[in-house]
């Protein structure tokens, strides 16, 4: 039986109200493990969600009070000072999926209003089991 395999491995640097994202698919029911560590850079966002409802993200994120949208909670968090390391792991079907790394002002945190550009500096690794 072959060991885990690696679908995300990436160092990347956001811009404050900016987000990046990945896709990846699976073709049977598989374990997920994530791992998004802050390097450096103010408190963020890690959603997954599946890629057909990217956009209903898109359009929550965008909207002015907000919105809501489908993710899957067990791979998701926010990634501050106090917790520096996501670590999550959960069982997706077959299908395909977007992590998204959100350094904008949607969600629970946001980047601090102070003039400048808070760039989030983070490692992104996933793996298939």
């Amino acid at each position: 039986m072959a060991g885990p395999r690696t679908i995300i491995d990436d160092s990347i640097n956001i811009k404050e109200d900016q987000y990046q994202h990945y896709t990846f698919e699976i073709k049977v029911p598989s374990t997920v493990s994530l791992t998004v560590t802050r390097v450096k850079g103010p408190a963020f966002e890690v959603y997954v969600v599946e890629k057909s409802d990217f956009d209903e993200w898109k359009n929550a994120a965008n909207s002015l009070f907000g919105g809501q949208f489908h993710h899957f909670p067990d791979l998701s968090g926010t990634v501050n000072a106090k917790n520096p390391s996501h670590d999550r792991k959960g069982t997706l079907k077959a299908g395909t999926y977007v992590v998204i790394i959100d350094n904008t002002d949607f969600g629970s945190v946001s980047p601090p209003a102070n003039f400048a550009d808070d760039v989030v500096t983070a490692r992104v690794k996933a793996t298939l089991e």
